[in-house]
């Protein structure tokens, strides 16, 4: 019984796929898709992870012409599809592991959905600033739905407030393990 329950709760904490960046494939975290390109690379692997052997590095590099940084690094899991990823349970937030060495007001925004096929019922959003080292966040889960989700999106961009598209260079971000979890966290503003 108990070793039941041990398992049930370790699925009901993370369907995330590959949330800690250890597996890659010529250069792309698996199930998640980039803003790489073969002349613009901005998410690459770290060793500067949280745990494990690595974690996802983000940064803000020259993008030409004007050699300015116009879009900050993006990531999206979404299961190498367009739907989301599968999931199981209606999960209350999203949590996880960054760093951030922001310039010029530069932040890192996290987003998530959930849906049921393709209806969106529940959503949850978060502006992070600067953090020397790993600090964990946690996002809430807003649902406009009593349904049962069965598919998630996340995604994460380096985002200035103030200059809209245009971020600053020399932003960098780590992300690691990151988790689906039942617990209730505060609301963010």
């Amino acid at each position: 019984l108990l070793l039941t329950l041990l398992i049930s709760f370790s699925l009901l904490r993370s369907q995330v796929p590959n949330e800690g960046f250890e597996n890659w494939t010529d250069g792309e975290p698996d199930f998640w898709t980039t803003n790489n390109a073969d002349t613009l690379i901005t998410i690459t692997q770290s060793n500067s992870s949280h745990s494990g052997s690595s974690a996802l590095k983000g940064e803000c590099i020259p993008y030409f012409p004007p050699f300015l940084p116009v879009m900050g690094p993006i990531g999206i899991c979404d299961g190498d599809t367009d739907d989301g990823f599968p999931i199981e349970f209606r999960y209350n937030s999203l949590k996880g592991f960054y760093k951030l060495n922001s310039q010029g007001g530069d932040q890192l925004f996290i987003t998530l959905w959930v849906s049921v096929d393709t209806q969106a019922i529940g959503v949850g959003s978060i502006l992070i600033n600067n953090a020397a080292s790993y600090t964990e966040f946690a996002i809430p889960i807003t649902y406009i739905d009593p349904a049962t989700p069965n598919k998630c999106i996340i995604s994460f961009q380096i985002i200035n407030p103030v200059g809209g598209i245009n971020v600053t260079l020399g932003s960098e971000m780590y992300l690691d393990d990151l988790e689906l979890s039942m617990d209730m966290v505060s609301d963010v503003e």
